[in-house]
């Protein structure tokens, strides 16, 4: 039996109302894996700046994380720089004095003190108007530093000596190489000695009052420390003779090239001593 017009109108309405129903859930829930259209142009838009986004946050952690890698590294360096340097000066000190004890207890009067027998200190800057006069470091009377304590380099070579001005915190150092330095030495293969003087304008030292009819010297020979001058202990190095001149004068004029090098200076050592007495 047919159905009625009205009722076939309300069919075609409930089929067009699932077909409709249909397509849009058809375009809601994509069929596979195939992306819908807004998520395909997401991804474009925002993709591009996701990744820029994620290389520029690794970047800068990168560079963060290595940045403090480098500066934990360099401050153990810094630490194990400055650990070597004392272990050094404290060997060097050891080489000296052991080598003229003559009983045990003497020897062990120096090892109880040795460390306490120098400090270690920073150059933090030079003279202004001639580098080979002087230098500045960061130790000062209040670390216990006085003038005339000696000052050697990272090789237990000489330095200088501790003069004025001196405050708290800073000291000043005259170099070997200065006009008006003076130290007593004698050279390690002969015996003769004579006073080391600085050069500040050849950045060299003489060796002075060296008769003339002494022929004992050669170039070549290295200077040690006396002793005699009661300021600087003996056997510490402090260059070697590249000239020596016989002249018309009582004493030979003799070239020394000292074991300085002022570019060089960062971590040095002052040598201390007991109160009252010079090193």
């Amino acid at each position: 039996m047919p159905l009625a017009r009205p009722e076939r109108r309300k069919l075609l309405v409930v089929g067009g109302l699932l077909i409709a129903q249909l397509l849009l859930i058809s375009l809601q829930v994509p069929l596979g894996e195939a992306p819908s259209v807004f998520e395909r142009v997401a991804f474009f838009v925002l993709a591009p700046v996701e990744g820029l986004f994620n290389g520029a946050f690794g970047l800068v952690s990168g560079v963060w994380d290595r940045h403090l890698y480098l500066r934990d590294v360099e401050t153990q360096n810094h630490a194990l720089r400055r650990d070597v340097f004392r272990l050094r000066q404290e060997n060097l000190i050891l080489g000296r004095g052991l080598g003229r004890l003559q009983d045990r207890e003497a020897a062990s009067k120096l090892l109880s003190g040795v460390h306490q027998s120098f400090i270690l200190a920073s150059a933090i800057g030079v003279d202004a108007a001639n580098a080979r006069r002087s230098i500045v470091i960061d130790r000062g009377f209040s670390d216990g530093l006085r003038p005339d304590l000696p000052v050697v380099d990272a090789q237990g070579r000489l330095v200088g000596r501790i003069v004025k001005p001196l405050a708290a915190r800073q000291a000043t150092v005259e170099l070997l190489t200065n006009e008006g330095f003076r130290a007593g030495v004698i050279s390690a293969k002969t015996g003769v000695v004579g006073i080391l003087s600085g050069d500040e304008r050849t950045g060299g030292c003489h060796l002075k009052y060296v008769l003339s009819s002494n022929d004992a010297l050669e170039a070549g020979e290295e200077l040690l420390t006396s002793g005699f001058d009661k300021i600087f202990p003996a056997g510490i190095p402090a260059g070697r003779i590249v000239a020596v001149r016989k002249e018309a004068a009582l004493f030979k004029g003799i070239e020394v090239q000292p074991y300085l090098e002022v570019r060089g200076l960062r971590t040095l050592a002052v040598l201390m001593a007991p109160a009252g007495k010079r090193p």
